[in-house]
């Protein structure tokens, strides 16, 4: 359950850390250019496997913290 790992809950957010739970979500946003309009990244199709790729990666880092809610 996504919902077992709190960092800020509010009357109107519950803000925690991405998990693999997340990728079904995590791929539509990043797909739509109405999202992505501002990301200075590039802005070709990302995939299923490119996007659990990028969401393993977040962890192996120290330094990053990446939430969502």
């Amino acid at each position: 359950d996504i919902m077992n790992n709190p960092f800020l809950v509010g009357e109107r957010i519950y803000f925690r850390p991405l998990d693999v739970n997340d990728l079904e979500r995590l791929i539509k946003w990043i797909n739509d250019p109405e999202i992505t309009v501002f990301l200075t990244m590039g802005r070709f199709p990302v995939n299923s496997i490119r996007e659990k790729e990028w969401l393993e990666n977040l962890y192996r880092s120290q330094d990053e913290v990446v939430m969502g809610m």
